[in-house]
């Protein structure tokens, strides 16, 4: 079982760190790392829906950092600890994702994605 903290922002980490969650910290999840995930592991981080989906397939514990409160003017900008308290930082735990088709426009079905989470 490892924990695998997942930025390239030195912000998030601290933040991520004062709430308990420290392990393995990378800027990016290879392919490989992400197929090397097992049950019992634990992915934290600012995720795209591919690798949350890979992660929980895989029986992971995902979590996503998550900033309700984040002005538009500061996205993109490296972020403290502090302030990312300030815009409402915390992590939101998955619980379910699922894939299944949706009418789509002129071209058909489209994918949609349902994910389940918990604060």
């Amino acid at each position: 079982m490892s924990t695998l903290v997942v930025s390239r922002h030195a912000g998030a980490v601290a933040w991520l760190a004062d709430q308990g969650y420290e392990g393995e910290t990378l800027a990016h999840l290879s392919p490989e790392r992400v197929a090397a995930l097992r049950q019992g592991d634990t992915l934290i981080g600012v995720l795209p829906l591919p690798i949350i989906l890979a992660a929980a397939r895989a029986g992971a514990t995902v979590g996503v950092l998550v900033m309700p409160d984040l002005p538009a003017d500061q996205r993109g900008q490296e972020l403290t600890a502090d302030l990312m308290r300030q815009f409402g930082a915390r992590v939101i735990w998955v619980e379910g994702i699922a894939l299944d088709k949706m009418p789509g426009g002129p071209a058909g079905e489209r994918p949609r994605t349902a994910l389940t989470v918990r604060e």
